[in-house]
């Protein structure tokens, strides 16, 4: 019995060090996607930007509202379940894939109909009256989402992020050429809808030849009523993620102008895109991870831990920074016809940092467990609270509502941390002390930076002198800190990046 036992024990731990290095590998593949992909959606943004108005991206802004949440019922929420479901062999992952695709392709089309039949009222309800064919055009997009999604989450499944790698490149590319091309030809918003219709059909063949698997003429209703037991509660939470989104796009629509709708949804995606080089390119292999490990909970919360810590690491200097400079990011970014956003902007960008690190791994953790209805419920806790602070925010004027739209993350962060304690046994004292660190580094840096900042005289020379002497600041103090040295290190054995890449100095022996 006992040799038994070890003979387990080293099977687990073989087969817990082989998942180690292809998460690795995927991190290092779904990293460099994200930063191509991030640096590419920026650079798209920042030559659109000078050539059409704020007003153009409030409308776009508007319709994405309508489509992205057709597209959420076209998923179905079957993406998440090939990906974290435990399969007998290849050939019921091919069931339950043909099942998913020929769901989400029905369903689509028939919410694009749906969309085209009603597009004038439903384009007078998001504040964009007269622009109904706009709602339709852009649906397109609606089926062509439905038939990458479940080749995408076959190759998240496999952790086969160099594909992806390759194909949010592309498609990042193939949009900013487009959108970019037609907006220099006037083409108004009408350039950045045919640019996304571009990008999405492109996607939907590439994926399609890459993959292994291949659509093909099978159907079964027991399967469907199988996948939809965990994917109805992943629906409902991807909706609940949705109406969070963009509730606030719908009360400024309504209640204030295209150019406050451009400036609040521009600023918002423009602060996604840059935490997102990182966030992006963690939470997919996260997922994947933490889905292979949900049956040994002992090694499930220390790699949850672990990746919360890391991430702290990285996202609470870089929205510090991000904040101070705020008026720097918006004219390089978006322009001066943008400054109004900067305080917002600011905000979004400090409760982002503890937004992501303490909210959204819970999040991958309770999808990864099989329990998306807890973050369905914390999105719904959250909603109760978001809509009347949007709400009267919106009447007392811009100012008003980008403070409190800014830092409305902080009540999410605070509902999640409960939740997560009484639902999953999650301890927030622990991520909360792992991650203090980082966070006090950041904040010391930031206030000797904004100390040294209000002595000089305002210019760009100057505060790219400053981010230099911000990032050399963070790096001394994790140099000699033994705590930051240890969160480093272990950020590098995450990735399998080589011994001389570590710190020595400072960290405990």
């Amino acid at each position: 019995m006992p040799t038994q036992q070890n003979s387990d024990s080293v099977k687990d731990g073989k087969e817990q060090m082989g998942l180690g290095v292809k998460a690795a590998s995927a991190a290092k593949w779904s990293f460099a996607s994200q930063i191509a992909a991030k640096l590419v959606s920026p650079l798209t943004t920042m030559i659109l930007a000078r050539l059409l108005t704020p007003e153009a991206f409030g409308v776009v802004a508007s319709v994405t509202m309508v489509t992205s949440f057709a597209e959420v019922f076209s998923d179905a929420g079957f993406q998440k379940y090939l990906v974290q479901h435990e399969y007998a062999s290849d050939e019921d992952l091919h069931r339950s894939a043909c099942v998913s695709f020929w769901t989400n392709l029905s369903i689509s089309i028939a919410l694009w109909l749906l969309i085209a039949i009603f597009n004038e009222q439903v384009a007078s309800a998001v504040g964009n009256s007269g622009l109904g064919i706009v709602l339709v055009v852009a649906g397109g997009s609606i089926p062509l989402t439905a038939l990458t999604s479940v080749q995408t989450g076959l190759f998240q499944r496999a952790l086969n992020y160099r594909t992806l790698f390759k194909s949010r490149v592309l498609s990042s590319l193939i949009t900013m050429v487009v959108s970019v091309v037609l907006a220099a030809a006037g083409a108004d918003f009408w350039a950045i809808v045919a640019g996304t219709l571009a990008s999405n059909l492109f996607l939907c063949v590439y994926l399609t030849l890459k993959s292994s698997w291949k659509p093909h003429p099978f159907y079964s209703f027991k399967e469907l009523r199988e996948m939809f037991s965990f994917s109805g509660w992943t629906l409902l939470e991807t909706m609940s993620i949705w109406l969070v989104s963009w509730v606030g796009t719908f009360i400024i629509a309504n209640v204030m102008t295209p150019n406050q709708v451009g400036l609040y949804k521009t600023s918002t995606q423009m602060s996604t895109a840059i935490t997102g080089i990182i966030t992006s390119s963690v939470m997919p292999v996260l997922f994947s991870s933490l889905s292979r490990l949900s049956l040994n909970r002992v090694a499930f919360d220390s790699a949850l831990y672990k990746v919360q810590t890391c991430l702290a690491y990285v996202l609470a200097p870089l929205c510090c920074c991000l904040f101070i400079f705020r008026d720097l990011v918006i004219t390089i970014c978006l322009g001066e016809q943008w400054i109004e956003a900067s305080l917002y902007l600011g905000l979004f960008f400090l409760s982002s940092s503890v937004k992501i690190v303490l909210n959204n791994v819970c999040a991958e953790a309770y999808r990864s467990l099989g329990k998306p209805k807890y973050s369905m419920l914390v999105e719904l806790l959250y909603l109760l609270v978001l809509v009347p602070l949007l709400f009267v925010s919106s009447n007392n004027g811009w100012v008003c509502f980008s403070i409190a739209a800014g830092t409305s993350q902080l009540a999410l962060t605070a509902i999640t941390l409960v939740v997560s304690r009484c639902a999953i046994s999650l301890h927030p004292a622990r991520m909360i002390k792992s991650c203090m660190p980082a966070f006090i580094a950041a904040m010391s840096a930031s206030g000797l930076i904004i100390a040294v900042r209000m002595l000089l005289p305002s210019s760009v020379v100057v505060d790219m002198v400053l981010i230099g002497m911000y990032i050399g600041l963070y790096a001394l103090m994790t140099f000699v800190s033994r705590s930051l040295a240890s969160i480093y290190n272990s950020a590098i054995g995450m990735l399998r990046l080589p011994k001389k890449y570590f710190i020595k100095r400072g960290e405990a022996q």
